[in-house]
């Protein structure tokens, strides 16, 4: 039994020191700060040229009292990007 305890104990310091000098190292690492977000890609300047289409717009002002109007505006657009200024 004596043997079994001295193994025992040998085998917990050893585990003990290797984490305590493991320990440093992992504090020792380098902090990253937070960095910027890049910036998005610039807008093309607006070019006054006639729309294609037909925008529908509907506006209901029948709640004058309380002065809510309500709008809805529909702009058909053709797939891919667009930019609304």
């Amino acid at each position: 039994m004596t043997r079994f305890r001295l193994v025992l104990w040998c085998s917990a310091t050893a585990v003990a020191a290797l984490v305590l000098l493991w320990c440093p190292f992992a504090y020792a690492q380098e902090i990253r700060q937070p960095e910027p977000v890049p910036l998005p890609p610039p807008i093309a300047a607006p070019r006054d040229v006639p729309y294609p289409g037909t925008i529908d717009l509907a506006v209901d002002v029948t709640d004058i009292q309380r002065r809510i109007v309500n709008v809805r505006e529909k702009i058909p657009v053709q797939p891919g990007d667009i930019t609304l200024l």
